[in-house]
């Protein structure tokens, strides 16, 4: 077991590439991904510096915000201080959530038919609060004070209104920065207003930190109707259930290969041990892969062409979208198959034609 002298004996044998007998830490092993436990004393040793030394803590004890960058200055254990990117979003989230202040909300999100469903109303089924259930990060005191200068600064038009939700939401991803895109009303209360999608990186530190394109809402609808009708037509296989599943198996082989020149000492511990892992790594990628693929449950019937755009085929089929450079869009579907579409926005809005579609 790990609380023996020789499991930790040759626990650390093995981390520091001396030689070791395997037998003596087998019962330390999780069959899941090949690790190993710490030993006994080495843990309660871990474990009592993990508690020391915890950056977030400090983080939210002690702040100082300077600079209008959406940073903060931030102290870590050692006398040294450097500036941590937090988004206004993360600091807010902090403020905002009682698990940072060591409590816990059971049951806000459940699992309906393979598909994760919010449940903040309690619809699917009742909800559990339990205080304290850990020593929280920031205190009941700043956390309740924060939520009482939010409610005071609250703008009142917006109190109790609903979010408004696209069907592109958080489905566009940019290719330039990895940020994804969000909605925008362009030249708002003129007549050529129009709804638009932009890197939030770029709308909120403008085009230096990215020099993505916008694309229209009208004009993303057109392409996405354009590349599913070239899916269900040409019905490219991309990575099916049976191709993953034939992966899964060839990389198993391949383990017990690798254990077989083990065995027989052709190849060292060492090599074996990081082959092993990154093959289990590449296992666990495709057992979720093939997870996603049957809880998509895409029918025969769902496979129709449509000339109009259709929310529902967008969320049936479509797992992203990438804006890339030079005005060209992505479409990845749920099997891996991606098709990119070239498109244009038109004239700008001041400008004669501007309500033309271009062909």
């Amino acid at each position: 077991m790990y609380h023996s002298t020789e499991y930790s004996r040759e626990f650390w044998n093995a981390m520091r590439g001396k030689p070791v007998s395997y037998n003596y830490i087998e019962s330390g092993k999780n069959t899941e991904n090949g690790n190993y436990r710490l030993p006994y004393e080495s843990g309660k040793k871990f474990a009592a510096a993990r508690k020391q030394e915890n950056i977030f803590r400090q983080i939210a004890t002690v702040v100082k915000a300077p600079k209008g960058d959406s940073t903060i200055w931030a102290f870590d254990n050692e006398p040294v201080a450097k500036w941590m990117p937090w988004r206004a979003s993360g600091i807010l989230k902090m403020i905002s959530n009682e698990k940072y202040m060591g409590d816990v909300m059971m049951g806000k999100s459940v699992n309906v038919d393979g598909k994760k469903c919010d449940n903040l109303d309690g619809q699917y089924g009742e909800r559990y609060y339990i205080e304290d259930a850990y020593e929280g990060i920031i205190s009941k005191e700043t956390y309740y004070k924060a939520m009482e200068l939010r409610q005071q600064r609250a703008n009142p038009k917006l109190v109790n209104q609903e979010t408004v939700e696209y069907p592109f939401t958080r489905r566009i991803a940019c290719g330039c920065c990895g940020s994804y895109f969000r909605h925008k009303v362009n030249n708002p209360g003129k007549k050529w207003a129009n709804d638009i999608w932009i890197c939030a990186r770029q709308e909120q530190k403008g085009k230096a930190h990215c020099d993505s394109t916008r694309i229209k809402d009208t004009v993303l609808k057109e392409k996405f109707v354009e590349a599913y009708n070239e899916f269900v037509t040409l019905r490219p296989e991309g990575e099916t259930i049976e191709a993953i599943q034939k992966c899964i198996q060839r990389l198993r082989a391949e383990e017990e290969k690798l254990a077989a020149l083990l065995m027989r000492k052709l190849i060292s511990e060492n090599a074996f041990r990081a082959e092993q892992q990154s093959i289990k790594a590449e296992i666990r990628r495709l057992q979720e892969q093939l997870q996603q693929l049957r809880c998509r449950a895409v029918r025969e019937s769902d496979y129709t062409t449509i000339t109009d755009f259709d929310e529902v085929k967008l969320k049936l089929f479509v797992e992203k979208i990438i804006i890339m450079e030079e005005k060209r869009v992505t479409f990845r579907f749920f099997n891996g198959v991606e098709i990119t579409k070239e498109y244009t926005n038109g004239k700008s809005g001041n400008k004669p034609g501007w309500n033309l579609k271009e062909v």
